[in-house]
């Protein structure tokens, strides 16, 4: 940005990082342990210390100006305090240990230590299990799990709800892999599901997000912003939520 020799682009992005629950766990079986989870994390420490500020936190898997994109969600602000008493309410007064798998990437494993020590504040001994990608997807593929944090590029529509919330998606069949099931969200899911038309869809999945975002069966962290650097000689560059370079051959040299 100091350089006059280059164009900084940027923009708010479509990728959606998220830290996911198993709900046929036990403890992680109870809201109160959800939401004891969601107050422990400070996500605007995670976007400043590991994406040093590109990023902007969300409720949602839907990026900003998306046309099915809810507001008004429920926001669960970072207190520790909060996060204990909710713990202890759950019945877990001497804090409650939980294993959150990540891969070996290294900044997987910083967000990770990150969530780890801030959950230690709020009564929580998290061990975090680190595995090569492909150990690491075949567990989280197969619900062998109880924490673990990924992100998801571009959604570009909101049917991807279906394919990650529907009751019967459930591994090995779908991508449900934390096993949530609400059947206000599978009647809504299905309606959704059985449509093209923006208006009904709409309310449908506004709803939605309003209930996923209450349930907890994945705890919305942050949308990564885009950044782009070009030396000030390129013109025709468009920036893309999700990141991609499809716009390269429209660029030109001044």
């Amino acid at each position: 940005e100091k350089n006059p020799d280059f164009t900084v682009v940027k923009s708010t992005g479509s990728v959606y990082q998220y830290l996911a629950f198993n709900m046929k766990d036990a403890a992680l079986a109870k809201p109160l342990v959800r939401q004891a989870i969601a107050h422990a994390i400070d996500r605007d420490r995670i976007i400043r210390d590991i994406q040093r500020g590109f990023a902007q936190p969300t409720e949602t898997m839907l990026a900003e100006g998306h046309w099915a994109r809810a507001t008004n969600l429920s926001i669960y602000a970072y207190d520790p305090a909060k996060a204990k008493q909710l713990l202890a309410q759950a019945g877990y007064p001497n804090g409650l240990s939980l294993v959150f798998k990540t891969s070996t990437d290294a900044a997987a494993n910083s967000r990770a230590q990150v969530m780890q020590d801030m959950m230690k504040k709020a009564g929580f001994n998290i061990s975090i299990q680190s595995n090569e990608m492909s150990t690491f997807f075949a567990d989280i593929g197969k619900g062998n799990f109880q924490m673990y944090s990924l992100s998801r590029n571009g959604i570009s529509d909101p049917d991807f709800y279906y394919v990650i919330f529907y009751s019967q998606n459930t591994p090995p069949n779908g991508q449900n892999r934390g096993y949530y099931a609400n059947p206000r969200v599978d009647q809504l899911l299905t309606e959704g599901h059985s449509t093209f038309d923006r208006a009904r869809r709409k309310p449908v999945y506004e709803e939605v997000q309003k209930i996923i975002a209450t349930d907890l069966p994945y705890l919305s962290l942050y949308m990564q912003s885009n950044v782009a650097i070009m030396r000030k000689s390129i013109s025709g560059y468009v920036q893309y939520p999700a990141g991609f370079y499809t716009g390269i051959p429209q660029m030109e040299m001044k």
